[in-house]
């Protein structure tokens, strides 16, 4: 700083410490500073890291005691282990003194509106009201959509329709795996859109694991995934249905139809396709429906009478709450009620390093973006994708002192995506998501480089 002081940053709270190396709290509660390289021994000490909300006492033995910052009372309080440090970042959230609370609070909101309209009319009131139509991204985003109904038995619009002149085009049923064209396993001659009435928009796998296209309505043995089934991954079954009823079947006893390269090529798959010849559905499937907020989710919950083979109809989807919220495409015209959500993020794309970011979103929004599970990651990454850099920045922290990565939120790293290379412990070091790859996994990057970031909002 150019007044000589030393900045220590906690969390939300900054605390300026003129000209010391350490800070901690007295019995009395209040902020001490010492001119050594270390403080008094047994005291709680933070490091000098922006955004630094926890420390230790560097000549501790054995275990170290840790320090953790309240962000509703702005003070330190000494913990027995970095666990307990841990446990009460935890609590902190759950009574919403933190950033998050464990369930009610998500990086998005859905609000759902009684008034009657037509799906365009619906669009323009989110629009000018909140963000957006919903966009439904996977079946927990199903889950708060029901708990949004308030007890409304009809149907709502939500955002996504089917506009005409927009081509077809690819994705994984399983939320979260990216197509790309470009890993494609096409069997020669594959896709034909040939041998049935009407399109061919759904795929099946042979043995030697290429893809052919095949109508959605034939009936055919699928294969399934289960992500927590750990003795069995992948699952044949050997009962004829169409694409959509297979889909149905693999999410209701499992997870979802198999999806994704790295399921693909997984060696356990292997002993599952050698006991069949069938050519088998998995999770390939494409249309031409869009997200109104221009998102490329590839989660859809249709209901079983549902229809792949039209393209281009000019309909609307709505949910169904009394079909469990499954979806029907509707004449956009009709009115019914519909289903906003509010973004509780935003990418903003102004280059900047991670300290000048960090400023940026505490001034302008809230903070920096924590990421703390898997759906959190697939909402992020929707916006990294339109980043002007390679790289956006997330409110990830290395401490360097402590040695181990942080979120500036407070909230502990329980979930990670960091890329095979990424994860390199060094000082002056930043958490920063990959834009352009389809797993956007994380790397560490140096403080200084400048990147677009991505800040949540109030």
């Amino acid at each position: 700083m150019e007044d000589g002081r030393q900045r220590v940053f906690t969390g939300v709270e900054q605390v300026d410490v003129e000209g010391m190396s350490w800070c901690w709290q007295d019995e009395a509660g209040g902020l001490q500073a010492s001119s050594g390289a270390e403080p008094k021994a047994g005291s709680c000490t933070t490091e000098r890291d922006p955004s630094l909300a926890s420390g230790r006492d560097p000549r501790q033995a054995g275990e170290p005691q840790w320090c953790a910052l309240s962000r509703a009372t702005g003070g330190f309080s000494e913990a027995a282990s970095r666990n307990e440090v841990q446990g009460a970042s935890r609590e902190s959230r759950a009574t919403g003194a933190g950033q998050c609370c464990f369930i009610n609070c998500h990086l998005y909101e859905y609000h759902y509106v009684k008034e009657e309209k037509t799906w365009t009319e619906a669009q323009q009131y989110c629009r000018e009201k909140h963000t957006d139509l919903a966009t439904v991204s996977n079946m927990t985003d199903m889950k708060r959509l029901l708990n949004n109904s308030t007890g409304d038995m009809r149907g709502a619009w939500i955002g996504l329709h089917d506009p005409p002149g927009v081509n077809r085009t690819w994705y994984w049923s399983l939320p979260g795996e990216e197509f790309n064209e470009k890993d494609a396993m096409w069997h020669s001659g594959e896709p034909n859109d040939k041998g049935n009435p009407g399109p061919e928009n759904c795929g099946f796998l042979i043995k030697t694991y290429e893809w052919g296209d095949v109508k959605c309505s034939s009936q055919r043995y699928f294969l399934c995934y289960n992500e927590t089934n750990t003795t069995q991954k992948y699952h044949l079954i050997r009962e004829r249905k169409t694409w959509q009823e297979a889909q149905s079947y693999c999410r209701e006893k499992h997870t979802d139809l198999i999806s994704g390269l790295k399921q693909l090529q997984d060696g356990e798959l292997k002993e599952v396709m050698d006991s069949t010849t069938s050519k088998s559905y998995f999770g390939l499937f494409r249309d031409t429906w869009r997200w109104s907020d221009g998102s490329s989710f590839s989660f859809r919950n249709w209901n079983l009478q549902f229809d792949y083979q039209i393209i281009n109809s000019g309909q609307c989807a709505m949910t169904v709450f009394d079909d469990e919220g499954r979806w029907r495409n509707e004449n956009c015209a009709v009115r019914k009620p519909f289903i906003c959500y509010d973004d509780k993020v935003i990418l903003i794309k102004e280059t900047k390093t991670w300290e000048e970011a960090l400023y940026y979103c505490r001034d302008h929004h809230h903070d920096l973006v924590t990421i703390t599970n898997l759906d959190e990651q697939r909402w992020v990454q929707e916006k990294a994708k339109k980043a002007s850099t390679d790289y956006v920045w997330m409110g990830l922290r290395y401490a360097c002192t402590l040695d181990f990565w942080f979120w500036v939120s407070d909230e502990v790293v329980s979930y990670e995506n960091w890329a095979p290379d990424g994860l390199m412990d060094d000082c002056d070091m930043s958490g920063a998501m990959k834009t352009g790859e389809p797993a956007h996994q994380w790397r560490k990057r140096n403080d200084a480089d400048k990147f677009n970031f991505v800040c949540s909002k109030d």
